[in-house]
């Protein structure tokens, strides 16, 4: 059963990926949609700053495309949940 969830959850966050959310959204959007945590559904949006890099350091793949194409802001303002 568990690992069913995880494969779940895998699989979720790999469609999110190609939606455009970056990594760490990915997989939070992907464990709070399909395990019950409790959190209210706006906990997705802390993880939008890690995904670009943690003290807006912005060494990260994702930090770094999201600069040079201008899709700033949180990708959870661009996708509905």
């Amino acid at each position: 059963m568990k690992e069913k969830k995880i494969e779940e959850i895998r699989e979720r966050a790999r469609k999110n990926f190609s939606l455009g959310y970056n990594c760490a959204e990915c997989v939070v959007e992907s464990v709070l949609s399909l395990v019950d945590t409790g959190l209210p559904p706006e906990v997705k949006k802390v993880a939008t700053g890690f995904g670009g890099g943690v003290g807006l350091y912005g060494d990260t793949l994702w930090g770094t495309h999201r600069s040079r194409h201008g899709s700033g802001g949180s990708t959870w303002e661009n996708h509905s949940s």
